[in-house]
C-alpha cells in the first residue's frame, strides 16, 4: 500500500560500511535525501549513532519528536536496534510504533538482500541509493512479520529474562561463538568482515556441538539431539550473504527452520566440494 508519511527520521551508523559510513552518508545519501525528501516538502530529522547500541536511543528520540517513518541507514545490526525501538510487545503480540525503511550501508546487508534492495547489478551505488530513496518518498509500504525472542540466562545474582524482536533471523550454536569473537575483536587494523570470515572457518575446528531440545508447544512434541546450529529465519540470508532459506518470506506468517545437525569440519568440506 501507499502511505503519506508526515515526518521521516533518519538513523545512520557512521562506522558502517567498513568505517566509510560517514563519508557515504555525507557525500551520497544526504544529498539524495535533500533532493527527494526535503525538496519535496517532507520533514526530515537526521540522527547519527554515537556508540554501540546507539541506534535504539536515536530511534526512540525521533519517535518522541513525531517521526512516523524511521529510515535505518546502516548494516543488519543497525536495523536490529531500530526495530527493537520501534516494536513494543505484550505477551506474543508485537506492534510497531512507526514504519521502517532500509538504506543498506553495512557489510553483509542480509535483510536488504531478502527484500531485493541489492539487485541493481548494472547500476552504480549512487543510483542504487537514489532508487531506494525515491521509493521511500513515494510511500510504498508492505507489512512484515517479526519474531519475538525470549531468553533466560544466568547472572551473578541469579537469572534474568529478556525479550527482543528480530526481523531477519535468530540463531544459536556456532553462530553465537563466531559473533562473540567478532564483537570482542580489539584490533583496529583488522576489519570485522575479515574476522567474521576467519572465525567462521576457525570455529569449525574448535567448536563443540551442543545437545539441544526443541519443543513445539502447539503440537506438544519435544526433540533432543546434538546440533551445530539452529537458525529461525524470517529472511533468506544470514552470516554476510549465506542464503540458508531460499524460500523464506518476510510476510507469509511463517518462519523457516534451518538445522546444521551434528556436523563437523569433514562434513563441511565434503559438502562444499559436492556443492561445487
Amino acid at each position: 500500500k501507499v502511505v503519506k508519511y508526515k515526518q521521516f527520521g533518519v538513523v545512520y551508523n557512521p562506522t558502517s560500511a567498513k568505517g566509510q559510513g560517514q563519508v557515504i552518508f555525507n557525500d551520497t545519501i544526504k544529498p539524495l535525501i535533500e533532493k527527494h525528501l526535503i525538496a519535496q516538502n517532507f520533514k526530515v530529522k537526521i540522527s547519527p549513532t554515537t556508540k554501540p547500541g546507539g541506534a535504539k536511543d536515536c530511534t526512540l528520540a525521533l519517535l518522541n519528536e513525531g517521526c512516523d517513518c524511521i529510515i535505518a541507514a546502516g548494516g543488519d545490526g543497525t536495523l536490529h536496534e531500530v526495530m527493537n525501538a520501534l516494536v513494543s510487545f505484550k505477551d506474543t503480540s508485537c506492534t510497531a510504533a512507526a514504519a521502517m525503511a532500509v538504506i543498506p550501508m553495512g557489510t553483509g546487508n542480509d535483510f536488504a538482500k531478502t527484500i531485493k534492495l541489492l539487485e541493481f547489478k548494472n547500476k552504480a551505488w549512487t543510483q542504487n541509493y537514489e532508487s531506494i530513496i525515491q521509493t521511500i518518498a513515494k510511500g510504498y509500504t508492505i507489512m512484515a512479520d517479526v519474531g519475538l525472542l525470549e531468553s533466560t540466562y544466568k547472572t551473578s545474582s541469579g537469572s534474568e529474562t529478556r525479550k527482543k524482536v528480530f526481523l531477519n533471523e535468530a540463531s544459536f550454536g556456532i553462530s553465537g561463538d563466531v559473533m562473540d569473537a567478532v564483537n570482542n575483536q580489539t584490533s583496529f587494523w583488522i576489519s570485522k568482515d575479515f574476522t567474521f570470515q576467519f572465525q567462521s572457518v576457525w570455529k569449525q575446528f574448535t567448536y563443540s556441538n551442543k545437545k539441544i531440545a526443541i519443543e513445539d508447544v502447539g503440537k506438544g512434541t519435544k526433540q533432543e539431539f546434538v546440533n551445530q546450529l539452529i537458525a529461525v529465519a524470517n529472511g533468506q540470508y544470514f552470516g554476510s550473504g549465506m542464503q540458508i532459506q531460499p524460500q523464506a518470506s518476510i510476510n507469509d506468517g511463517k518462519f523457516s527452520l534451518c538445522s546444521f545437525a551434528d556436523v563437523g569440519v569433514r562434513e563441511e568440506i565434503a559438502g562444499a566440494i559436492l556443492d561445487r
